[in-house]
């Protein structure tokens, strides 16, 4: 997993918070773990689905404490198909790329 807070990565959760991701999202980290799709059967089988109408897929998760965010603004260099499943955001879809 990885870990940021607002927007800035920590480089050593296991010293900060003793390998304990729920003391980090406490702390308002946010935790990040790419690849989802290879540690969860549900989200495996829905990339699997996808795969049949789109050629690449793969999950990544997000889950970041209220009033906070992972990332800076940003573009992907890929398509993204973003599914919020609890709490509420603000998102922002930009013209030109803030970066």
């Amino acid at each position: 997993a990885l870990f940021f807070q607002n927007g800035t990565p920590i480089t050593d959760p296991e010293t900060m918070y003793a390998s304990n991701p729920h003391a980090a999202y406490l702390d308002g980290a946010s935790i990040i773990i790419n690849h989802a799709d290879l540690h969860h059967p549900i989200i495996a089988q829905l990339c699997e689905n996808l795969q049949q109408t789109f050629p690449h897929v793969y999950a990544n998760a997000y889950i970041t404490p209220a009033s906070s965010h992972a990332v800076e603004a940003h573009a992907d260099d890929r398509d993204v198909l973003v599914v919020q499943i609890l709490g509420k955001k603000k998102w922002k879809v930009y013209k030109k790329v803030p970066v």
